[in-house]
C-alpha cells in the first residue's frame, strides 16, 4: 500500500507540473550609484579625510553606475547632478569628468566613473560638502526608493551620494 501511495505521488508530481520558460524583467529601466567595495544600500556618504591621511595631493573616488532593468545594445547617458546644497566647489575642491562620459556602455549593466577631490591649500582646516544626485532622462529613472541599511536603521540612498571632503 506504501508502495502505491509513493507512486502516485510521483506520477501526480509529473502530471501537475507544467513546464515554463523564466519570467523576464518587466519594469522600467532605473539608475543606482554606489561606491565600489560597499554593497549599493551599505553606503550613501564617502568622507574624505586629508588631515588623517598620508596622501599629499588629490586623491581619486572611484563611483560605481548600475542598472535595474534591460541592457541596450547601444550607449546609453544618464544625468549626474551637483546639489545646490553643496559646500564643495568644481575645480578648486573636486573635479568631475566631462558630462558625455556619463553612460552605461552598450551590452552592459554598469559602469565606473572617477571623481577627483583636490586638496586645496586655501581650504586647510576646513570640511566642505559635496552631494551628488542622479537625474532622470528618457533612458533611465532615478526612482529607487530610499532604504533601510543592512548595517543599522538609517535610510540609505542609492541616486543621491553626499561626499565630506576634510583639509
Amino acid at each position: 500500500m506504501k508502495k502505491i501511495s509513493v507512486l502516485i505521488c510521483l506520477l501526480w508530481c509529473f502530471v501537475a507540473c507544467k513546464k515554463e520558460g523564466l519570467m523576464g524583467y518587466e519594469g522600467g529601466n532605473s539608475i543606482y550609484m554606489y561606491i565600489p567595495g560597499y554593497w549599493a544600500f551599505q553606503s550613501d556618504t564617502s568622507i574624505i579625510d586629508f588631515t588623517k591621511s598620508r596622501v599629499q595631493q588629490d586623491t581619486s573616488l572611484p563611483l560605481r553606475f548600475a542598472i535595474v532593468g534591460q541592457m541596450a545594445s547601444v550607449d546609453r547617458p544618464f544625468k549626474l547632478l551637483i546639489s545646490d546644497s553643496s559646500t564643495a566647489v568644481v575645480n578648486r575642491d573636486y573635479v568631475l569628468p566631462p558630462a558625455d562620459s556619463f553612460y552605461i556602455p552598450a551590452d552592459s549593466i554598469q559602469t565606473t566613473r572617477h571623481l577627483r577631490i583636490k586638496r586645496s591649500p586655501d581650504l586647510k582646516g576646513k570640511t566642505v560638502t559635496l552631494i551628488l544626485k542622479l537625474g532622470s532622462n528618457e533612458h533611465f529613472a532615478a526612482n529607487l526608493p530610499v532604504n533601510t541599511s543592512p548595517v543599522g536603521n538609517d535610510p540609505r540612498s542609492v541616486t543621491r551620494l553626499r561626499v565630506t571632503i576634510i583639509q
